[in-house]
């Protein structure tokens, strides 16, 4: 497997992470972040614009689709992103585990929603929650608050994921199941954020610039390596 950099972080873990970076690590984080959203809102915004009006003329209800999701230690915010789904996909179900069809399409998923997915553009919204701080460009992915309980009970220490890390728009749990999807387990990603929360607390200030670089770019890379691989 052609990998763009590596990244070594613990394969087992017995603990919680450490509570949080240290005060400097963390604002250089933030600052990483407030740098990386304005430029990634700067040179999208012809393509978000593009995507909105896709949405909208090809099938009924709001451009946006907002959602509750658990993050940075517990607390409860609202994740934007592009609608990639009927209006109604969720009525009378509530909120259930992504499925898919023979063909691997989601049957509530229009069509568009269905590129926007695979393109992994219907997220880009979420550079507006990087910028005022809800979020950050590499973290743990916040989950949605309806499957915190049961995954809180099947994994253990799956609360401490995001304990003193805001969730993220990439991170190396994305980039391990882009890489090989068949084995992405909720253990195995669950392992690579507490490694990444342990990470950044051994690093000083330049370190969370090369890390977080690294992790973006590797996450980049395994999914154009992915479509690459589709394509063959």
């Amino acid at each position: 497997m052609t990998t763009l950099v590596r990244i070594k972080f613990p394969t087992k873990l017995g603990k919680p992470p450490p509570p949080q970076p240290s005060r400097a690590a963390a604002k250089t984080k933030r600052l990483l972040d407030i740098i990386g959203a304005m430029v990634g809102i700067i040179f999208a915004s012809p393509l978000l614009l593009f995507i909105a009006i896709a949405v909208k003329l090809t099938s009924k209800g709001p451009v946006l689709y907002h959602q509750t999701r658990v993050g940075y230690n517990d607390k409860v915010f609202r994740v934007a992103k592009f609608r990639t789904m009927r209006v109604d996909a969720e009525k009378g179900t509530g909120a259930i585990w992504a499925k898919e069809q023979k063909d691997g399409v989601d049957p509530r998923v229009t069509p568009v929603g269905n590129f926007l997915r695979k393109a992994h553009i219907d997220e880009l919204p979420q550079l507006w929650l990087i910028l005022i701080g809800k979020m950050s460009i590499v973290g743990p992915r916040p989950e949605r608050p309806e499957f915190i309980q049961q995954l809180k009970e099947q994994h253990l220490f799956y609360e401490q994921r995001v304990d003193g890390v805001k969730p993220g728009f990439a991170g190396i749990a994305q980039m391990r199941c882009e890489q090989d999807q068949r084995n992405c387990t909720t253990e195995k990603k669950l392992q690579a954020d507490h490694a990444y929360a342990i990470m950044l607390t051994q690093v000083g200030p330049i370190g969370v610039w090369w890390l977080d670089t690294k992790i973006l770019l590797q996450t980049i890379w395994s999914v154009l390596n992915k479509k690459r691989r589709r394509k063959k």
